[in-house]
């Protein structure tokens, strides 16, 4: 038996699937998924085994699973394991997963799709043939699971999402990221593992679920979500897959904007601290000049007209950012929109942004220079 280990197990809860994760240091965890529609059987670990797994690679610690779990997902997540440990052999580590038994079982039936409100899952949800059965909302991922205010606006959203895509609309809360936020980069690693998670939960109601794009063919590079991954969370009784890579940021938002409930409710913005967008940071800002190029400038009621003034006052330093400047740019060109301003500002922001980070890459240089940088460095790493 390895010496360290997660170990993994089930909590009796009346509304909701919970659980207890001993650390190998000794600390312990407890996670939890609510919803009066989580399958509440204690017995079954597969949510755990799936939302946890990332955490166990990072931790290069033998998965214990108390209890018994899906045994086509223990035999899918071996392979999402070495999806993970090749796109981040530094970070994550292939592990053991060992569990008290093993379930199958038979599909429901019924398709479903993530839904946060952003451009993304609004796309997924108008463009499935046929039309969704469900659409599912998970609060504590995006937006904490205690920000009421926050939560009930987006929920209010998918609700009324749902009700113009003729689906019905399922929330789940849970506290799975923290979790693992002080271990695990949220974006790039953990949360494709925490949704597929919740996922398997909802088992009983929907058997076929769709994971929205969040970047197109071209930009697609290891990421929590993505086609190569994704598939590899299914289970005997669920089929996960990521939604079409075909469509740019900029053709999704010209698309949902003849949704109504999208006019009215898209919701782009994880850092504002109030109900819905807050308007300026990049996401809103990018998704703004999407709307502007597309000839929806103004027409949503959650995200004001462009200000070309906000757009020369990002950074765009990082360049997944700036993927998505060069994306509207490309949209304008492609598309012959006349906007000679628009193209303009996002022709000096990409400039801009490119001689920003080659200069923070020199400052960087620079400071490995000096006598013991690198050491410090590493010991930043944890090395």
């Amino acid at each position: 038996m390895p010496n360290r280990e997660l170990v993994v197990s089930a909590r009796d809860g009346h509304t909701a699937l919970e659980a207890t994760v001993h650390f190998p240091d000794g600390s312990v965890a407890q996670p939890w998924m609510r919803s009066e529609d989580v399958e509440h059987d204690s017995s079954d670990l597969t949510s755990w085994m799936i939302a946890t797994l990332p955490l166990a690679m990072r931790l290069r610690a033998h998965l214990r699973l108390e209890g018994n779990v899906d045994e086509a997902a223990l035999e899918n997540v071996a392979r999402a394991q070495e999806v993970l440990a090749r796109w981040f052999p530094r970070e994550l580590s292939r592990i053991e997963i060992t569990s008290e038994g093993r379930l199958t079982g038979t599909p429901a039936g019924g398709s479903g799709a993530f839904f946060s409100g952003g451009v993304d899952s609004f796309f997924t949800a108008q463009t499935a043939t046929p039309p969704l059965d469900v659409l599912i909302f998970v609060g504590g991922f995006d937006i904490p699971w205690d920000a009421a205010p926050r939560l009930e606006f987006a929920w209010n959203g998918t609700r009324a999402a749902a009700e113009e895509f003729g689906a019905r609309a399922i929330r789940v809360d849970s506290n799975i990221r923290e979790l693992t936020d002080p271990y695990l980069h949220w974006g790039y690693v953990a949360h494709g593992a925490a949704l597929a998670g919740v996922s398997y939960a909802l088992r009983r109601h929907v058997s076929d679920v769709r994971v929205a794009s969040s970047y197109n063919t071209e930009q697609l590079h290891p990421w929590g979500t993505h086609p190569e991954l994704d598939p590899y969370w299914s289970s005997s009784v669920q089929r996960l897959r990521h939604d079409s890579t075909t469509e740019t940021r900029a053709e999704k938002v010209a698309s949902i904007m003849s949704a109504a409930s999208a006019r009215a409710a898209l919701r782009v913005c994880w850092q504002g601290a109030t109900e819905g967008n807050c308007g300026v940071c990049e996401k809103c800002v990018r998704t703004r000049v999407n709307l502007r190029a597309s000839g929806h400038d103004g027409a949503c009621e959650t995200l004001p007209p462009l200000d070309l003034a906000d757009l020369r006052r990002l950074p765009l330093s990082d360049p997944s950012e700036r993927l998505f400047a060069e994306e509207n740019l490309a949209y304008i060109l492609d598309n012959a929109v006349q906007d000679p301003s628009l193209q303009q500002a996002l022709e000096d922001a990409i400039r801009r942004g490119i001689r920003r980070e080659h200069i923070a890459k020199a400052a960087r240089a620079s400071v490995f220079k000096l006598p013991g940088a690198r050491r410090l460095a590493d010991l930043l790493r944890g090395r």
